[in-house]
């Protein structure tokens, strides 16, 4: 499953690498030349500690892979 939140901060979110909870940010949610679906994100509770990541689906959004930093 794939939660998001792009209006409230403290809806926490489901992704892996960040603590339940923590809020997400910025999702944009891109279909690469080769078909890949990408999707970047930050987690943090505020800019100074926001980390991003890169999540990759090669099923149209299905299954997705492990987070990148």
């Amino acid at each position: 499953m794939l939660v998001l939140c792009s209006t409230r901060p403290h809806c926490g979110h489901s992704l892996p690498g960040g603590q339940a909870g923590t809020p997400t940010w910025n999702p944009v949610l891109f279909r690469s030349p080769d078909g890949q679906l990408l999707l970047f994100y930050k987690i943090g509770s505020s800019p100074v500690s926001w980390r991003g990541f890169l999540k990759r689906s090669l099923d149209e959004g299905r299954t997705w892979q492990d987070p990148e930093p």
